[in-house]
């Protein structure tokens, strides 16, 4: 990596630069040279208009150009000074030491107006903040012309994924250890407002929309580059959340008909509205499949409004499957759907059809290299492991022997709790979430209940239940007097 690439952003978080170490300098003087030089002291701001005036709004500045580009509101235009000939003239609130140089117009009465600032009049902090902006801005667009001219100078189309991979750790670097430094809340947009005081925070505010900027342009332009597999950024999310609004919405729309399973409208609703979690820990591979799953799904609920919902259902659950989708709920409907072909078959026939569905499960290549969730085992491999246990089952239970279960004297809900709370403790390892639902369904039952399906414990373990919380608690009070006893 060379050695000015990135440097600004070194300088300032380790280096020479911090703004914690920079307070005695004349940055008044600093900003003055670069003015000289022929450096422009741009600002702009999102603020709203009617055709009277301009209400400026100084909440809303911000310095970063591309910001907007990154936290996206409405396509815009620029406002035709023909139509509104005195728009510009008439700007309430505007400080006096900025001219407003351009409007872009929002849809419908939002607005950017690019400002210049007068610098003669600033004070030490605030020529600090826009000479820091201007070194910033440098970096910014170093590093965007010196990718452009790496595609060309490295031949090796993996020196060119090892150089940009290179850069895209070094963003992710600096962005952590900026949200670690100065976002102890942990929102995901408290870098996008800049205080008028123009303290060090809000330095490392604007610091981390530049970062941001760069990594929205990795993404944009050097994709095949990078490696996929590292940390997605919410704002990336979004930016897939808007430009596929209209197909989203469509498919809201489909799902809400009768034009698939009432069971798969919940896995598309789970799949839409995970995307949009600002919590969720994705890579950046899930955005690539998110947005060719949203193609896929529009398409196949376009053109097939007129056919059956099962055939419907058939093919988006198939798209689901070929794109590596592995939520849990997905997963679970998969399995209903085999239970309700078994209902009507006989052992043997169970067995020769869970076979079958093995073989094609192993056929069955997936057109992606990644899994929406890396948390999760492939849906593959969790179909085949289900319907080998259920062939290991089926065996098992063709041999006479007394079936015992472990009666529970709670409710459904209290076990889930209890043994819920035993698991996010450590005590049964790594296994998953419907593994040890299954498991739990085999092992109990309740004075009520005989047999507790899988689904049952499941979804009663994900469900917060009050009463049965305290109900547990009361056991655990009862359990730890016992162990006093003990002593």
């Amino acid at each position: 990596m060379e050695t000015l690439l990135l440097e600004t952003f070194h300088q300032m978080i380790e280096g020479d630069l911090n703004p914690f170490m920079t307070e005695v300098r004349n940055f008044k003087e600093l900003l003055n040279e670069e003015v000289e030089n022929g450096a422009k002291l741009l600002s702009y701001n999102h603020t709203y208009f009617t055709k009277e005036h301009i209400e400026y709004v100084e909440a809303n500045s911000y310095y970063f150009k591309g910001l907007h580009d990154i936290y996206p509101m409405h396509s815009k235009h620029q406002i035709r000074n023909d139509k509104y000939p005195h728009l510009l003239t008439r700007a309430s609130g505007l400080p006096a030491n900025r001219k407003v140089i351009n409007t872009f117009q929002y849809y419908p009465s939002q607005f950017e107006l690019v400002m210049e600032t007068d610098h003669t009049s600033m004070d030490n902090l605030e020529s600090r903040f826009y000479y820091y902006n201007l070194l910033l801005d440098r970096e910014y667009r170093s590093v965007i012309d010196t990718l452009y001219r790496k595609l060309f100078i490295l031949s090796d189309k993996e020196d060119v994924k090892k150089y940009v991979s290179n850069i895209q750790s070094f963003l992710e670097r600096y962005i952590n250890l900026i949200d670690t430094n100065f976002n102890p809340t942990g929102s995901s947009e408290w870098h996008l407002i800049i205080d008028t005081v123009l303290a060090e925070r809000d330095l490392f505010k604007l610091m981390k929309q530049y970062l941001e900027g760069m990594v929205f342009h990795l993404y944009t332009n050097y994709r095949e580059y990078l490696d996929l597999e590292r940390r997605s950024y919410y704002f990336l999310q979004r930016i897939a959340i808007k430009n596929k609004y209209k197909k989203i919405d469509y498919i809201y729309e489909a799902a809400g008909s009768d034009l698939i399973d009432n069971s798969l409208k919940d896995v598309v609703h789970e799949f839409i509205t995970s995307f949009g979690d600002n919590k969720s820990q994705m890579p950046m591979s899930s955005i690539c499949l998110f947005e060719i799953l949203i193609d896929q799904l529009h398409v196949i609920l376009r053109e097939n409004r007129d056919r059956s919902s099962t055939y419907v259902s058939g093919l988006v659950s198939d798209a689901f499957f070929r794109e590596g989708y592995n939520a849990y709920p997905f997963v679970y409907y998969l399995v209903e759907q085999h239970e309700s072909v078994m209902h009507y078959l006989r052992d043997p026939h169970r067995i020769e059809y869970l076979k079958e569905s093995i073989e094609k499960y192993k056929s069955l290549s997936s057109t992606s290299q990644f899994v929406f969730n890396p948390h999760y085992a492939p849906v593959r491999e969790v179909l085949i492991s289900w319907c080998r246990n259920q062939i290991s089952n089926i065996q098992d239970a063709s041999v006479p022997r007394e079936t015992f279960k472990i009666t529970f004297p709670g409710t459904v809900s209290e076990l889930a709790t209890l043994f819920r709370a035993l698991k996010e403790v450590g005590l049964f390892g790594n296994i998953n979430d419907m593994e040890f639902a299954r498991i739990l369904s085999s092992l109990f039952c309740t004075e009520r209940v005989a047999t507790i399906s899988v689904s049952s414990i499941y979804n009663k373990s994900r469900v917060i239940d009050q009463k049965a919380i305290c109900n547990v608690q009361a056991h655990f009070k009862t359990a730890i007097d016992s162990l006093e006893r003990l002593k």
